[in-house]
């Protein structure tokens, strides 16, 4: 295996190097002997320009003011100036000047007498014992596939057949090859054009070509008979050297001192089009190590990977700082097997600081084919001067990729192991190489034609490791949300945190297939539903936000559409309800109740979205199901849904779907605006439509009905993805900027994990004096606080979470409730939550103690991402209002039987100082038991001119007063005969009654609202398994003269009449008597058992009695 050695040492960038010996002299990479022309455009003064950006003259920086202008050109077919380009991306972010049709600059070559110092001449000699010459170009096209020359000698028409070719230079684009063509040579044949045999040029790609010619002279040497004459065609450090025949010199007929074309020679068709950056001349054959010094220099500046021999992957190229040290190994050492640069040697470009050779480079890119990456410093602006420079001499962070492909996105089939949740990658990964620097982090944009995320069709992520091996296989340590900034190359951007010597980087992708065009408004807008805007019974109405931003809200009832077959929807909804909703209530007559009544929003252009859906829970046997979804275009977006209390104690689960998320219920209840049956909503993508699709369950065949409420819709346009730190975490925060004082505050935490690892973290987050957190407040997925101790948090500013999970790859999202306090007053609310975690630091000893530090990350206000500000309420003056208490029971009974009544008694306590008006109760129970007719009563509430309905399993009064204080209601229920009772399919028990009576409000007064938010209970009565007759009441007893009484009541009465025969007494509200618990095995051995023994048998699970011939289960039967 070849082993060669070559190192770049990176010289000045912007400008010069100084000489040693001549100070004044000035050079490429600090090579200026035999300079003679050294074309840039660095700074204004290099160019001067015509009418805007035309080029008139193009400065000599070598000191020979060897200029090249517009006014020098003699060729009749010219077509103005070329124009000068600023901070071209294919020039690595320089200044270019850009060539196109006929457009080109010459130097005439006419002495100067008059000026001494100026010999305005590209050469000093026609034909010297050697020549030089680099151009810096991107050619955009060609109008010959045979010749393209980029400069040409012998005069200042490059459109004349004859003019420029003592020798025209530059490649033959069809094959990719160096060209160097001399008409004055004297050798026969085609002898005098001469085509080099690597493939150095490539279409779209910024080069770096060396034209280096030898002369053969007799007289070189005194009498060298040997020398022949040589030209060296060189692309990026890779060149082939071709050997003339002795005695034919080639460069016999060069014409280099009498005058030079930039931007083409020799003919029209042969002309350059596109940018040239740089051209420099050199009145000499270069050595090895000028050269190398001058390509250094250019090949750092314009982003251009060196290679010096494509074909072989071991080598490539060192590249070096100015005291030797090596930023970029590009070349195999078979003892340093722990560095693998050469793997990656592809696309290669880095950032520099190198002060001793005037090295300052702070943003970059590969110009080569396939280059997709740009890093810059942060504060360092890509199409401006303004940058910001790394804090220490001699670093620098250069990048490389292993040339794999960019273009073809790969579909991730296996996910296992994977914690980052992307679906497409790319094959390509790049090494990035940080010297002399501890931690950083950079701007990376991705981007282009070649990039197979291009464009906003793509969710894109950064996806970092410091493990080649985990890279490799996919296993990805942490992702970057990218944000896309579009632009000519439709780039994606990110904030890549360096702290290893070493990270892999790749990306990967979800695809965003929708095309939708998002809203342009500033804030929040907002929809909330009134009587105002919608009428009972409505089924659409048409909301303009103003902006140009409307949105339709549509409810469609698909049982319309059914032949013979009634209405979901019941009459008089959708109607505007509490909490300024849209409640909508539902009836069915089948069992398999599958038609849906859905909710659609249109928006007129996409936005996101917040809000909530109200009552989703169990009525009865009839469980809520609502499907939630989005459109952007054609494409689903699925929401986020949150519960708004504990998961615990809410009455639904969140099930996640391939396409939609629904909250299903289970088997708990709730009022209509509870806390326990709200499910919170949140689109994080832009969203044109969306679909709320509401069905039940039903475990009966009765029509009862059911409702859910839609809440206020939020509205907001997109904007930037919140930056991660250098850690991959991000922490923000959300509350309403808005909310009266007799409402809760809802705080929203949203925390970014984009490490793969799990962070446990202690969290806390401490209120502003004013608010109190509320009882059951925090809603979290219980799995994120698997063996956490929260702290007793109700009533109190605090709430800490000692072990929060916060999962890798993914954001968690919770919520609390705080709730302002009888001080509190009308000011705004500043609140910042905040949780720490341990930081790793930029050692390379694992085991050091010292290795990890603790951070506190600090919550950032979810509606200003661009700075880390707290999250602010402004409470508004409101009355706080009492909530109303509810209570249940069923009046002197306490089971029941078939085919009897039962009478109910509601008590309503309110505590307020206001009658609460458009007051609604809704009472719901097994479908199999009636309401006895004209069994509603109440004292105290005025029910004439309510509407009052009966359906199945169902009492609803609308429309009423409540007044102040305490006030009762009764009803009457009535159970079917026991053949129509409902029983568990596997015990074949008689199911317990359920009763659910819930108090809301239609009021569009949010405070008194609040009110009756969780007025709701329900009862549980059992089916008597033992039949009593009714109780013997007021009847007389006879005082026992001897008994024992065992009693845990506390009560002064000796002689109890309740138990007047009795020899023993067991009286207790709380406690059971237990008797005797055997298995059957053990009852047959009882010796000697008495008529009358008791036992209770748990192998048969009954009590037993022996009647004097045999032990048998006592049948319970009723007792008359």
């Amino acid at each position: 295996m070849r082993k060669i050695s070559f190192i770049i040492l990176i010289a000045l960038l912007n400008t010069v190097m100084w000489s040693q010996t001549q100070s004044e002299r000035i050079g490429p990479g600090g090579v200026f002997e035999d300079l003679r022309v050294w074309l840039k455009v660095d700074d204004e003064g290099d160019i001067v320009l015509e009418k805007g950006k035309n080029v008139d003259v193009w400065k000599d920086n070598s000191g020979n003011f060897n200029n090249f202008s517009f006014k020098d050109l003699s060729s009749s077919k010219k077509d103005g100036s070329p124009t000068i380009v600023y901070h071209e991306r294919s020039m690595n972010f320089n200044n270019t000047v850009h060539f196109g049709d006929r457009q080109f600059l010459a130097i005439d070559g006419n002495y100067a007498p008059n000026k001494a110092n100026h010999d305005p001449r590209p050469m000093t000699e026609n034909s010297p014992l050697g020549v030089t010459t680099f151009v810096i170009y991107y050619a955009e096209d060609n109008k010959s596939d045979k010749r393209l020359y980029t400069h040409g000698f012998g005069g200042t028409d490059p459109t004349n057949d004859s003019g420029t070719r003592y020798p025209a230079m530059g490649f033959a684009p069809e094959e990719g090859v160096g060209r160097l063509r001399n008409d004055g040579a004297t050798s026969i044949g085609n002898n005098h054009i001469q085509d080099g045999n690597i493939v150095g040029f490539n279409l779209g790609a910024t080069a770096m070509q060396m034209i280096k010619v030898r002369n053969e002279r007799t007289d070189f040497a005194s009498n060298d008979k040997n020398r022949f004459a040589t030209i060296t065609h060189d692309f990026g450090g890779w060149q082939d050297v071709i050997t003339t025949n002795k005695g034919k010199d080639f460069a016999e007929g060069f014409k280099l001192a009498q005058g030079a074309t930039i931007g083409g020679a020799s003919r029209t068709k042969a002309q350059f089009l596109g940018n040239i950056s740089e051209v420099i001349f050199f009145e000499k054959e270069l050595d090895k190590y000028q050269q190398e010094k001058v390509q250094s220099y250019l090949a750092v500046k314009y982003g251009i990977t060196m290679d010096v021999d494509r074909n072989d992957p071991y080598l490539n190229y060192d590249y070096v700082l100015s005291d030797e040290t090596k930023v970029w190994p590009g070349n195999y050492n078979e003892y340093l097997q722990d560095v693998v640069n050469w793997k990656y040697h592809n696309n290669v470009a880095g950032l520099v600081r190198d002060d001793a050779s005037e090295s300052r480079i702070y943003k970059t890119r590969s110009t080569g084919l396939g280059s997709i990456l740009t890093l810059y410093t942060q504060g360092t602006e890509l199409y401006s001067n303004i940058s910001k420079e790394f804090d220490q001499d001699l670093s620098a962070v250069f990048f490389g990729d292993n040339g794999k492909s960019v273009s073809q996105a790969t579909y991730v089939e296996d996910k296992q192991g994977m914690c980052l949740d992307y679906d497409f990658g790319i094959d390509r990964i790049w090494l990035i190489d940080k010297t002399n620097i501890d931690q950083i982090t950079l701007n990376v944009n991705a981007g282009g034609a070649d990039f197979a995320f291009n464009g906003d069709g793509y969710q894109v992520y950064l996806l970092l490791s410091n493990d080649e091996q985990r890279a490799l296989s996919g296993q990805w340590d942490r992702a970057i949300v990218g944000n896309y900034i579009g632009g000519k190359d439709g780039e994606h951007t990110f904030e890549l945190p360096l702290q290893d010597k070493y990270t892999y980087i790749s990306f990967g992708a979800v695809e965003v297939q929708g095309k939708c065009e998002t809203c342009e408004f500033d804030k929040v807008k907002q929809i909330s539903f009134l009587e105002t805007d919608w009428q009972k019974g409505n089924l659409q109405h048409f909301y303009n936000l103003g902006d140009n931003f409307t949105v339709d809200v549509k409810v469609i009832d698909e049982n319309t559409t059914m032949q013979n077959n009634p209405t979901v929807i019941k009459k008089g909804y959708p109607k505007a309800s509490g909490k300024t909703s849209l409640e909508i209530l539902r009836k069915a007559k089948l069992k398999n109740d599958t038609e849906s009544v859905t909710t659609l929003l249109e928006l007129s252009s996409s936005a996101l979205l917040e809000f909530d859906i109200y009552n989703v829970d169990k009525k009865g046997k009839h469980y809520d199901e609502v499907e939630v979804y989005g459109l952007c275009g054609t494409t689903v977006i699925k929401p986020v849904l949150s519960y708004s209390t504990s998961q615990d104690k809410s009455s639904y689960e969140i099930v996640n779907q391939a396409s939609s998320v629904k909250a299903v219920a289970n088997e708990k209840s709730s009022s209509y605006t509870g806390v326990a049956g709200t499910v919170h909503v949140e689109f994080e993508r832009a969203v044109s439509k969306v679909y709320v699709k509401y069905t039940v369950r039903r475990e009966s065949s009765s029509s009862a009905k059911t409702k859910i409420g839609i809440g206020s819709l939020s509205f907001r346009c997109p904007s930037s993805i919140p930056v991660s730190n250098e850690d991959g975490l991000y922490f923000s925060l959300q509350a309403d900027q808005q909310v009266s004082m007799c409402e809760d505050v809802v705080y929203t935490y949203r925390i970014t994990n984009n490490n793969c690892e799990t962070k446990v973290v202690p969290f806390e987050n401490i209120l502003p004096e004013g608010l109190l957190w509320k009882k059951d407040g925090l809603s979290i997925d219980n799995v994120f606080i698997e063996g956490a101790f929260v702290n007793a948090y109700q009533d109190s500013k605090e709430l800490k979470i000692d072990r929060l999970k916060i999962p890798g790859g993914k954001t968690l999202t919770f919520r609390a409730r705080a709730y302002f306090s009888k001080q509190a007053q009308v000011q705004d609310y500043e609140n910042k939550a905040s949780f720490t975690y341990k930081r790793r630091l930029a050692k390379q000893d694992l085991n050091d103690p010292d290795m990890y530090e603790d951070v506190t990350l600090e919550s950032c206000d979810f509606l200003s991402s661009d700075q880390c500000n707290p999250t602010i309420t402004t409470a508004l003056a409101a009355t706080q209002f009492e909530p109303i208490l509810v209570d249940l029971q069923l009046l002197d009974k306490k089971c029941f039987t078939e085919d009897s009544q039962y009478t109910f008694l509601a008590t309503y306590n309110n505590g307020n100082t206001y009658n609460l008006a458009q007051t609604n109760i809704d009472i719901y129970f097994n479908e199999e038991f009636q309401v006895i007719k004209d069994s509603l009563k109440s004292t105290s509430i005025d029910f004439s001119k309510s509407e009052i309905e009966v359906e199945e399993g169902s009492l609803s009064i609308e429309d009423f007063l409540l007044p102040v204080g305490e006030s009762t209601i009764t009803f009457v229920l009535k159970a079917p005969k026991k053949i129509d009772l409902q029983v568990d399919s596997l015990t074949q028990k008689v199911l317990d009654l359920n009763v659910f009576i819930e108090l809301s409000s239609d009021n569009q007064d949010v405070c008194l609202n609040s009110a009756v938010y969780d007025s709701f209970t329900e009862l549980n009565v059992e089916y008597c398994s033992v039949c009593y007759m009714p109780g013997v009441i007021d009847q007389n007893f006879v005082s026992p003269t001897d008994y024992v009484n065992i009693s845990t009541l506390d009560t002064h009465i000796s002689n109890d009449q309740r138990n007047a025969n009795a020899f023993l007494v067991l009286d207790s509200f709380s406690k059971g008597f237990v008797p005797t618990r055997l298995h059957t095995l053990e009852i047959t051995k009882i010796e000697s058992p008495v008529e009358g023994m008791i036992v209770f048998d748990v192998d048969q699970n009954c009590l037993k009695l022996f009647n004097g011939l045999q032990w048998g289960c006592i049948i319970q039967s009723c007792v008359e």
